[in-house]
């Protein structure tokens, strides 16, 4: 079976391709390298370097003849969305279109996105499930919703099998420092350079946390031809910035006290998704801690430092 990953060089992208390369699957990757890194695949795997809106990676793929294509290449951070919205919407909105289209001519059966939480906006109930309202507050979570309706209407007129996983706030190795859910790079990478991260508010907000490799498990389970339409890939759980703070200060073995700042506007007070669906669909749940994978992701931003200094 053959899986071309878009984005697959990239920090979740590449702990999705371990993971099919575990289940047996033949991988390929497309990937322009904007924010991914070469350096996070096997040499195994053959890396093609594009960019998802251009006629070449549509040739690609056709080219390829997938039987199953995983869609991670994005513009993922929603500050950055509001700056320039146009580039926005042609990676999230124009780049899943192409890639749809070129699957449904290379004759790819299954088709799998990553979506985001961005899209419920302020929740008017917790959790979060899949029938919420879509409501969101920045153009890259109207540009996700976007891209979901033309993924479902491939499904309807060319029989494209598509699974849609708005993921909750992924956090773990190889994650930079912006971006969806960089709240937890950020702090791991400050507390370690002796900085004291900044808490925008009281603290008291929530975000659901979850584990790269709890969300590449589910991404592989969907790619391999289980489950379809809209799940949520989340933990469940709440978990306060305060509390989160605190986890990860303990982990790094640091002793600084927060910096607190106004509010950023615009910010949800509190956010959890309702991960059942994907728990019926897929047989999934999340199973790494907070504390467990926040305990490895300063374990391998220690180790990438010492790397990148020489020691």
């Amino acid at each position: 079976m053959l899986v071309v990953v878009t984005g697959g060089a990239g920090f979740i992208g590449s702990h999705v391709v371990e993971g099919l390369l575990e289940r047996g699957a033949e991988v390929a990757v497309i990937d322009d390298l904007s924010s991914g890194d070469e350096g996070n695949l096997p040499t195994s795997v053959p890396l093609y370097v594009e960019d998802v809106k251009g006629e070449r990676a549509g040739r690609l793929i056709r080219e390829l003849e997938p039987d199953s294509i995983v869609h991670l290449a994005a513009q993922p951070s929603a500050p950055a969305s509001m700056d320039d919205p146009v580039f926005d919407c042609l990676t999230n909105v124009l780049g899943t279109l192409k890639v749809l289209i070129s699957a449904s001519s290379a004759g790819c059966g299954r088709f799998v996105m990553a979506s985001s939480a961005a899209v419920y906006g302020t929740p008017v109930r917790l959790p979060v499930d899949e029938d919420h309202p879509v409501a969101p507050l920045s153009f890259y979570g109207v540009s996700k919703a976007a891209a979901e309706s033309y993924a479902l209407a491939s499904s309807r007129a060319k029989g494209i099998d598509c699974a849609l996983l708005r993921f909750a706030n992924v956090y773990g190795p190889r994650q930079g420092i912006h971006g969806e859910g960089g709240v937890v790079a950020v702090f791991v990478s400050q507390f370690l350079e002796g900085k004291a991260p900044v808490i925008h508010g009281d603290g008291s907000q929530t975000r659901d946390f979850v584990f790269v490799e709890d969300v590449a498990r589910a991404t592989v389970i969907a790619a391999l031809g289980k489950g379809s339409g809209v799940m949520n890939i989340s933990t469940g759980a709440e978990t306060s910035i305060g509390d989160l703070f605190d986890i990860a200060r303990r982990a790094c073995g640091a002793a600084v006290a927060p910096v607190y700042a106004e509010r950023r506007p615009g910010d949800i007070h509190r956010s959890v998704l309702d991960p059942r669906r994907a728990g019926a669909d897929l047989g999934w749940r999340a199973t790494c801690s907070l504390e467990d994978g926040i305990k490895r992701t300063v374990e391998w931003r220690a180790s990438a430092t010492a790397g990148f200094r020489g020691g």
